[in-house]
Parts: structure tokens; sequence; C-alpha cells
């Protein structure tokens, strides 16, 4: 699995990112997904958001999420690690998503 890299400003927002899953053999009805960023893999809990569902069926989801500015200006200001999880019936728990989340400091005085 690819690990996608993004990068914020601490206190700035993250922009919505989309996520576009394909697959020929496998059904995404009925699909939900859960966030969690991390300082470390197995760390402690940061962040957990509710990435929003655009479509799901057989063949493939479109989900997408953002951070708000409230949220990162709390993050430290190091390269953290989050996931994304797919659940539906055809898939059951997946991670189908990784991102290290660079957050960056704030230098305006």
């Amino acid at each position: 699995m690819t690990i996608v890299q993004l990068s914020v400003i601490r206190g700035d927002d993250l922009d919505s990112q989309t996520m576009n899953i394909t697959s020929a053999n496998l059904d995404f009805s009925n699909l939900t997904c859960s966030g969690e960023i991390r300082t470390h893999p197995d760390g402690d809990l940061l962040y957990q958001f509710t990435p929003t569902v655009i479509s799901g069926g057989y063949g493939g989801a479109k989900a997408q999420f953002g951070i708000p500015a409230a949220t990162t200006r709390t993050f430290p200001p190091i390269n953290l690690y989050g996931d994304v999880h797919f659940y539906s019936t055809g898939i059951g728990n997946q991670t189908l998503f990784n991102f290290r989340l660079n957050v960056r400091p704030d230098v305006t005085h």
C-alpha cells in the first residue's frame, strides 16, 4: 500500500482530501469509514475523524476528509501517521489508505 504525504501549517485547515478506491472484484456497498492520526503507528491517538462517503458500490468507492484549523493547532510540529479504515459487508474491515501528515510550525509573529 502506498503512503501518501500530506502537509499542513499548524493552525491552518487541511483542505479536503479525496480517496478513490477501486477493485475489480470487491463490493463497497454500505460503506462507512473512520480515520485516526497518531505520533507513530503504534502511538497514542491524537485525533479521530469520520470521512464523508461520496459513493460506494461494486468495484469502487470515493470518500473525503479534511481537518479544521482548530484541530491542527493542537498537533505537534512533526510528521504524524494517519490511516483510514473502510467497513462494508463486501470488504469487512480494512485499512485502505495510509498517510503521513507533516505538521509545519506556524512562524507568523
